[in-house]
C-alpha cells in the first residue's frame, strides 16, 4: 500500500496535478479518523473526490458520506483501487482500478520458477471498471488522469 501511494503520488507530481484537497487516511475504525474525516467534508472547502486504495474503504467513505447528507457521485466523486468483490457485489456497484492482482501474482510465480534475472521488470497495466456509482466523465477535471497515475505509481 505505501508503494502504491507513494507512487501515484509521484505520478501525481509528473503529470503537474496538485491535489486541491486535503489527504485523509482513514480507516474509519476510530473515532479519531472519523471525526477528521467529518471535519474535512463539513467543511466550505471540501474535496470534491475521494481516491480509495482499497475498495472495502471505499464502501465505508460513501456510508459516512451519505450519513453526512452527501451525494455520491453529486457532491462528491469517488473510486478505488482493487476491482474487489467490495466494489463488483456492493448496490450500486462501486468504479474501481483493476490492479490485476492474479495477473501480478502469476508473472511473480513464472519468475521464480524460470530463474529470471532479479532485474527483470514486467508491468502489467492496470483497468477501469466503471460501475453504477461514477463514471469516468462524472470525475472532476483533475481526476481524468487517474489512469495514467495508477499505471505510472505500479510501474513505481
Amino acid at each position: 500500500a505505501f508503494e502504491l501511494r507513494f507512487g501515484f503520488f509521484a505520478a501525481l507530481d509528473e503529470l503537474g496535478l496538485v491535489p486541491r484537497s486535503q489527504i485523509v487516511n482513514s480507516n474509519f475504525k476510530n473515532s479519531e479518523h472519523i471525526s477528521m474525516f467529518n471535519k474535512v467534508f463539513t467543511s466550505d472547502n471540501r474535496p470534491d473526490a475521494i481516491v480509495c486504495d482499497q475498495d472495502y474503504r471505499t464502501r465505508l467513505a460513501i456510508n459516512h458520506l451519505t450519513d453526512l447528507g452527501l451525494r455520491v457521485p453529486e457532491d462528491v466523486a469517488i473510486i478505488s483501487m482493487g476491482n474487489t468483490p467490495w466494489a463488483r457485489e456492493t448496490e450500486p456497484g462501486i468504479s474501481s482500478f483493476d490492479l490485476k492482482n492474479e495477473q501480478i501474482a502469476k508473472l511473480a510465480v513464472a519468475k521464480l520458477m524460470e530463474d529470471e534475472p532479479e532485474n527483470t521488470r514486467r508491468v502489467v497495466e492496470p483497468e477501469l471498471i466503471e460501475r453504477g456509482i461514477i463514471v469516468q466523465n462524472e470525475l472532476p477535471e483533475y481526476c481524468q488522469e487517474y489512469e495514467k497515475i495508477i499505471q505510472r505509481a505500479q510501474a513505481s
